[in-house]
């Protein structure tokens, strides 16, 4: 079954709010450490006080454009700004594997007094 352009699932949502949610607490944070308020930061960035205000609450999905000005305009590098610890033991989306770290079986793990490398 094929979807639409723009359609996700319910796995996709939970993971792009988790993403949008960090994104817009980390937006607030940074205009704050910065000094900005909200209206000068919107204009710093292109987009009117009301829309800065939406992205802040995360009530809102913005163009990565106005992520790029974002993140310029408070002098952070944009993967900052997007990064997001996925949890690991989430159902790979589309058969894409999950992000994060890996689980790794506790059998299979090597133990504190095990090298890789042995010595002579």
């Amino acid at each position: 079954m094929s979807r639409r352009l723009g359609e996700i699932d319910e796995v996709e949502q939970e993971l792009f709010n988790h993403v949008l949610t960090l994104f817009a607490a980390r937006v607030r944070a940074a205009r704050k450490e910065k000094g900005f308020t909200l209206q000068t930061l919107a204009e710093a960035v292109g987009v009117t006080t009301p829309t800065m205000c939406l992205i802040e609450t995360g009530a809102t999905n913005v163009s990565l454009l106005i992520v790029f000005s974002i993140a310029r305009v408070l002098g952070m590098d944009i993967g900052v700004l997007l990064e997001s610890t996925i949890p690991v033991d989430v159902t790979p989306v589309r058969g894409f594997p999950v992000l994060g770290k890996p689980k790794v079986d506790a059998a299979k793990r090597p133990r504190a007094n095990e090298t890789s490398h042995k010595r002579n």
